[in-house]
């Protein structure tokens, strides 16, 4: 430990996630700052992480919980522990992460070169796709809908964050002691969701600052606890949305908020309805019955709550905003590599192809499809010399010459081509092939910003067919 140095606690908390615990507490113990304390909180666990945690890891401190008490009240033991033991910084961490060795170090710098920082968001990118953006903070608009900030955006291309943002994701969450006594803790009754928002604008409206750090990266499994998607999830975020509406919004915009977002979500019913979701319909229910039914005794105590909601964090609420749909590239369908024949068509109903291709959402587009930086699948080829690969590809929003793709065959660069507007046709020579599937790989060196196209991802190129002949 150097002299002078803050003490952070760094609070896991865990609940039956032992398979993410060697790579999350392993990339911990490898931290390039020295004076950071592991906390493990296990949150009534019965897979044996606590046993793990003890025999794998006995430097890190480990609280044993009873039973699981949701995500806000068991970071909250954690948080109590680390205030206690003189603290000067807190961060929360997902068990589902891994972090790169700077992350601590970065953020600590940020927060001491700024002593109004009261909480900072990193920079938390997929785990299977390292290159992607899952989040740098928070957004949130006036119906209470929050989403992460440069979500599915190439970290290599993306814009820079912004400075400011409403919270940190509580996945991720960094924060100042100082702060958190002031404002308090997690709210306990959100259990899981929109509880890093609320504590966000409390940190904001005590008159704190929440700045993005991008240099501290982790890498998170999205939505590996309890699913994306996930009838519980649905509900506990819908539910959720009410409470944040009814302690945070200015009084004054409370009643537009609580409307826009029953006209959205009455929206949401009728088409989950007409596609024959009729669980999710149900779900969608309890959780407006549950959310209203809490609301009116909130906002009654609305007068007497301390610090009041104001105009600090009310500024980063959007108007009219809404989540961006982030396309993400796909995985590769199982038996990708088990070539289908000499041709694909990159459209609708198609073999399966291999990761890095994106999923169109029915946009109109079934005769070809974009790819992602990278993407692959497998073609037959013929035995014998003489072959060639033809690849019908093109891009639109491109300038002449600003994208190469580098396209690799059974392991070596074959050639490369540059897609243009409309379609055009590309011939590489196909070298020499036994039997069996010849794995084809696509790589751009560049990317069409989704600033330029009003797309919701950064693109490389289209593809609409490849053959050998």
């Amino acid at each position: 430990m150097r002299p002078g140095q803050p003490l952070v606690h760094v609070i896991v908390l865990n609940w039956n996630g032992r398979e993410h615990l060697p790579g999350c507490l392993g990339s911990l113990g490898a931290l390039s700052y020295r004076n950071a304390k592991v906390v493990v909180v296990d949150n009534g666990s019965t897979d044996g992480s606590a046993r793990y945690v003890a025999a794998r890891f006995p430097a890190f401190a480990l609280v044993r919980l009873e039973r699981n008490i949701g995500f806000a009240a068991g970071n909250n033991v954690g948080i109590r522990h680390a205030l206690a033991a003189g603290a000067d910084y807190v961060a929360l961490l997902n068990n589902d992460t891994e972090v790169e060795p700077g992350w601590i170090g970065a953020l600590v710098e940020a927060a001491e070169s700024d002593p109004r920082a009261g909480a900072c968001a990193t920079k938390m990118l997929h785990f299977a796709r390292r290159d992607i953006i899952q989040g740098v903070g928070v957004c949130l608009n006036r119906a209470a809908v929050a989403w992460d900030h440069l979500n599915g955006r190439y970290d290599a291309a993306a814009p820079a964050p912004e400075p400011e943002v409403i919270a940190p994701c509580g996945g991720s969450f960094f924060a100042r002691a100082a702060a958190l006594r002031e404002t308090g803790l997690f709210d306990p009754a959100y259990l899981f969701y929109l509880e890093d928002v609320e504590l966000g604008m409390r940190i904001w409206d005590a008159g704190w600052r929440i700045v993005t750090v991008p240099a501290a990266r982790v890498y998170h499994k999205f939505a590996a606890s309890m699913g994306e998607n996930s009838p519980r999830k649905n509900y506990l975020v819908l539910r959720n949305r009410f409470r944040l509406m009814a302690k945070r919004f200015p009084l004054p915009a409370v009643p537009a908020s609580f409307a826009g977002a029953l006209m959205g979500e009455w929206a949401a019913a009728k088409a989950n309805y007409w596609r024959g979701d009729r669980r999710l319909v149900a779900v969608q229910a309890r959780a407006i019955l549950a959310g209203l039914a809490r609301a009116g005794g909130l906002l009654a105590a609305r007068p007497f709550a301390s610090p009041r909601p104001s105009a600090r964090s009310w500024r980063f609420v959007k108007q009219g905003a809404r989540p961006p749909r982030v396309r993400l590239p796909m995985p590769g369908s199982p038996g990708w590599e088990e070539a289908r024949g000499t041709a694909i068509a990159l459209g609708g109903d198609q073999p399966p192809l291999g990761p890095g291709w994106y999923r169109m959402y029915g946009e109109g587009d079934r005769e070809y499809r974009w790819f992602a930086r990278e993407a692959a699948f497998a073609l037959a080829a013929p035995p014998g010399g003489g072959s060639r690969l033809v690849i019908e590809a093109g891009n639109d929003f491109a300038r002449p010459g600003e994208i190469t793709v580098r396209v690799r065959a059974g392991g070596r660069e074959i050639g490369r081509f540059s897609p243009a507007a409309g379609w055009r046709e590309h011939p590489l020579p196909l070298p020499a092939a036994g039997p069996g599937p010849v794995v084809v790989t696509l790589r751009a060196d560049g990317l069409v910003e989704a600033e330029r196209t009003g797309l919701p991802t950064d693109l490389s190129a289209r593809v609409k067919s490849v053959r050998i002949e």
